[in-house]
């Protein structure tokens, strides 16, 4: 039962007033261990949303090769909005919604799971637009990367992985178009790009 204060009555800090639902407030601000923050207990989305976002995430992939959670959110929220001007579309407000992930950032970053790579909370499609040739080592980089967090590389264990893994030499345009499209160069070392608006 939902407590009523009177005029002038103090609340306890932190307290929520509404339907009686405590968990909704206790665990609205909850972070799950895959970095996006947990929703418990709200309503699904639309089975048009979640046969819409595939498509439009890897539009997004596809110009962004590196995205933060956070980046994915704010381009799904361009894609929505654009839509939402087509009179033929439907549940662009969901689309919105899922966007900025209010209600369903669980359920969006499952969808983002089926189409990209999760390196500590850093996202890259499963295969290159671009260079789908280089696909092999593009696998090798991603693995080395997830091995450790904040993983620095060096080209030399770049290309030692890959002679064991692709049994042969690659190619210095190999390393330099597989490496530029998830790493950047810090110092001597090659670390993953940060997936934010500005450096992507």
């Amino acid at each position: 039962m939902t407590k009523r204060f009177e005029r002038g009555e103090r609340r306890m800090p932190g307290y929520y007033e509404g339907n009686g639902d405590d968990t909704k407030s206790q665990n609205c601000d909850k972070v799950a261990p895959n970095g996006a923050p947990s929703r418990p207990g709200l309503s699904s989305m639309h089975y048009e949303t979640r046969q819409a976002l595939p498509k439009a995430l890897g539009i997004i992939f596809q110009a962004h090769k590196v995205c933060s959670f956070e980046h994915v959110c704010h381009r799904l929220k361009e894609i929505a909005i654009v839509e939402a001007i087509r009179p033929k579309e439907k549940r662009c407000t969901d689309l919105i919604i899922a966007a900025g992930g209010v209600h369903f950032r669980e359920e969006l970053l499952e969808i983002i799971n089926q189409v990209a790579i999760n390196i500590h909370g850093i996202f890259v499609s499963k295969s290159s637009t671009d260079y789908p040739q280089f696909n092999g080592l593009r696998r090798i980089v991603i693995d080395l990367l997830k091995a450790e967090h904040n993983a620095k590389l060096d080209k030399a264990a770049v290309i030692e992985a890959a002679k064991m893994q692709l049994n042969r030499e690659i190619t210095n345009t190999e390393f330099q178009k597989v490496i530029s499209e998830l790493c950047t160069l810090q110092g001597s070392a090659w670390v993953l790009k940060s997936g934010d608006r500005v450096s992507n």
